[in-house]
């Protein structure tokens, strides 16, 4: 026990009083919660990437009860791994270029889509899952400016991260492609 920790408990028993324990152990347990919530939906997020075919196979697999957990197994020894950089601006840089990445290519597909396909043949097409949704032209092309913009801030931001997140970063995002 250290000086943090009886920092924390001089604070938890002058704002708790006696029940400073208590709620010590609600914090916590808080606190595993929501980091548990977090690996779920990113790990959920990993495996609907991978049953669509944007990422490896190796994700697909659940447990009987519909787990992913080899995509949880990954996602929580790949957030060690971050953390063990030794800086939560790692962490903050890789994810900022993996989504920047993807929303970059979600918006050019559509933009793609929507220039190629004509939306009145397209219209009565129906999935098995209901149909086919397209978004407004106004909004694609919105959507690209933001890209760019977001694109912009990532580069002028990036000396204040250093160049070497700005690295990992791409790096974890070209280890995704299959």
């Amino acid at each position: 026990a250290g000086i943090g920790a009886y920092t924390a408990g001089a604070v938890a028993s002058i704002a708790f009083g006696p029940l400073a324990g208590v709620f010590i152990v609600f914090l916590i347990a808080a606190l595993v919660l929501s980091i548990q919530t977090t690996v779920l939906g990113s790990a959920r997020t990993i495996y609907q990437a991978s049953k669509d075919r944007w990422t490896f196979g190796y994700f697909r697999w659940t447990s009987k009860d519909g787990v992913p957990l080899k995509a949880m197994g990954t996602d929580i020894a790949f957030n060690i791994f971050l953390m063990l950089l030794g800086n939560p601006i790692a962490i903050l840089a890789a994810s900022t270029i993996g989504y920047l990445s993807f929303h970059m290519i979600n918006t050019l597909a559509g933009y793609i889509f929507d220039k190629h396909h004509s939306r009145v043949a397209e219209a009565s097409y129906f999935e098995p899952r209901g149909p086919t949704y397209f978004a407004p032209k106004t909004l694609i092309r919105l959507g690209i400016v933001w890209t760019v913009v977001n694109f912009v801030l990532i580069f002028v931001g990036s000396p204040s991260w250093g160049w070497s997140r700005l690295a990992l970063g791409w790096a974890i995002v070209l280890v995704g492609i299959p």
